[in-house]
């Protein structure tokens, strides 16, 4: 489980820098980290995040304040048409030699 957790911090991280609104960058970030933490459906996963029914502090230790299943929604299909582009990116920052597999699916 930590191992899991690590790489989804580690995949969070690397789209820290790419060009998007903050906020849409924040929420896929979120996803990421809590699909490692606790795995559940996206609406799930809203409610885990909004402070008013989370379940963790995730969404608190990552600032997001009220999150809504819609802005999830639109985090995810901003996170499916850059997906090429962040697994490129995570391999590229793979030791050389090292194996080098990465899906975001």
């Amino acid at each position: 489980m930590i191992t899991y957790c690590q790489r989804s911090v580690r995949r969070a991280a690397s789209i820290s820098n790419l060009s998007c609104p903050p906020r849409r960058r924040d929420l896929a970030q979120a996803l990421i980290i809590a699909r490692g933490l606790d795995p559940a459906a996206k609406l799930a996963t809203a409610r885990m995040l909004d402070p008013a029914t989370a379940s963790h502090s995730l969404g608190e230790v990552l600032g997001l304040g009220r999150v809504s299943a819609n802005e999830l929604y639109a985090a995810l299909d901003w996170l499916g048409s850059e997906q090429d582009f962040i697994e490129r990116r995570l391999g590229d920052a793979a030791a050389p030699g090292w194996l080098r597999c990465c899906s975001m699916t």
